[in-house]
């Protein structure tokens, strides 16, 4: 029971998801995902597959809002409350100082049961197989850009952007 009044905590005190992309550490990448911008990644290859072109499996896993709770993570909201505006916590200034605590309204109790897929985290870890077409006579930091496959960011489902760097020889 202390685990789901935890993450209910949590839940309540970060009420909106942040979108968090983590790329497996094979594929390397420089890049950090910010949600202004598309998710890149990067793949090597030899200089016969730059030279012929070539598909490469490409893998990779980013955290998305609860499709079954819609990022809430709860089911069945019981109750609103205008003390906290529905986050089950409120701030307490007493002098220089700010305590953040369950709302003496609401009691931290708004949903009837947390959501069963993403265990009242707000988020589910996407995983993504795919293959990446790498056309013949690409060079070196070449890029390739695979529309709609990245995570949705504000409502839009993002490109992922392939850097194709090729081995020396």
């Amino acid at each position: 029971m202390k685990g789901i009044l935890s993450k209910l905590a949590d839940l309540i005190s970060h009420p909106n998801p942040a979108t968090n992309l983590t790329p497996p550490n094979s594929l390397e990448t420089d890049d950090e995902w910010h949600p202004e911008e598309n998710y890149s990644l990067s793949v090597v290859i030899s200089r016969h597959e730059a030279s012929t072109g070539t598909q490469k499996p490409l893998s990779f896993s980013y955290d998305e809002a609860c499709p079954t709770c819609n990022g809430s993570g709860g089911m069945n909201q019981i109750r609103h409350c205008l003390t906290c505006s529905d986050r089950g916590k409120v701030v307490i200034e007493k002098g220089y100082f700010q305590v953040l605590t369950v709302c003496p309204e609401c009691e931290g109790k708004l949903f009837e049961k947390i959501c069963e897929q993403c265990s009242g985290d707000r988020t589910v870890t996407i995983e993504k197989n795919l293959k990446v077409k790498i056309p013949p006579n690409t060079t070196h930091h070449t890029t390739v850009r695979l529309q709609g496959v990245g995570p949705i960011c504000e409502g839009v489902r993002e490109d992922l952007l392939v850097t194709v760097e090729v081995e020396e020889m």
